[in-house]
């Protein structure tokens, strides 16, 4: 399980399968929405099941009919819709040919995202403070979030080239696109790839390798254009490490 801080939980959730619709942003222009269910819930989190990644300190929507005792504010109305931030997350299905299967436990912000959100939805938050009653949580935006550069990085990065496919995660309504490229860095955390395909920074790949057998899950944390033009994405593994068993440095 991946998970960027703990929460203490202070009641008991109840497993209650109840339809939920989970809307995200990746980034500016990648939104997506999915019809999902609960598989536990109290009235200041919840778990749930998602087809698309995510990580610990990204926020979502959540919109269900939850019972009003589950609730922290429109009680009177059909759907509650609360903010959310990713707590944890769990990845049941990530490899192979079965759809992407990620558990994601949530903790309820209120019913309006952090501020920052809107301007730059691909911020990572933490927990600052905890309820006090029915309060919902507070949140922070991550003093990392959106960090540029080597400084940041707390591994070393080497210039191994190895070929592999980038696979990204649609858009709302659009294809999944590919292609194949190879890497310009490479670390057990993280990679630098050459890329043409249009990814803003916030969104998530799938990065595959047949020497060595690798199929990670990335979120993209910079897009840059290097002085020979060509345009790199450095990514950060969000689902494992790369083996670097067998991978040699080019001659």
């Amino acid at each position: 399980m991946r998970e960027l801080y703990s929460t203490p939980r202070r009641q008991v959730r109840l497993d209650l399968k109840l339809p939920v619709r989970v809307r995200g942003r990746d980034s500016q222009d990648c939104e997506w929405a999915e019809l999902t269910h609960f598989i536990n819930v109290n009235q200041m989190g919840a778990r749930i099941i998602l087809s698309r990644p995510t990580e610990p300190g990204r926020i979502l929507q959540l919109t269900s009919a939850l019972p009003s005792q589950l609730r922290g504010f429109d009680f009177a109305e059909a759907q509650y819709r609360v903010w959310a931030v990713v707590v944890n997350t769990a990845f049941v299905q990530a490899q192979g040919p079965e759809p992407l299967q990620i558990e994601a436990g949530v903790a309820f912000i209120g019913p309006r995202p952090p501020q920052e959100f809107e301007a730059d939805p691909s911020k990572l938050y933490e927990i600052v403070a905890a309820p006090v009653g029915a309060e919902p949580w507070r949140v922070r935006e991550l003093p990392y979030s959106g960090a540029k550069g080597e400084a940041s990085r707390p591994e070393t990065r080497h210039p191994i080239a190895v070929e592999i496919e980038l696979q990204s995660f649609a858009k709302q309504g659009a294809e999944t696109v590919s292609e194949l490229t190879v890497t310009e860095n490479l670390s057990c955390k993280g990679a630098a790839v050459f890329t043409t395909l249009d990814l803003q920074e916030g969104r998530y790949v799938r990065v595959v390798s047949a020497h060595p057998t690798v199929s990670l899950l990335a979120a993209v944390r910079l897009r840059r254009s290097g002085g020979d033009g060509h345009t790199r994405l450095h990514l950060e593994f969000i689902n494992g490490e790369w083996p670097f068993e067998g991978v040699e440095s080019p001659p």
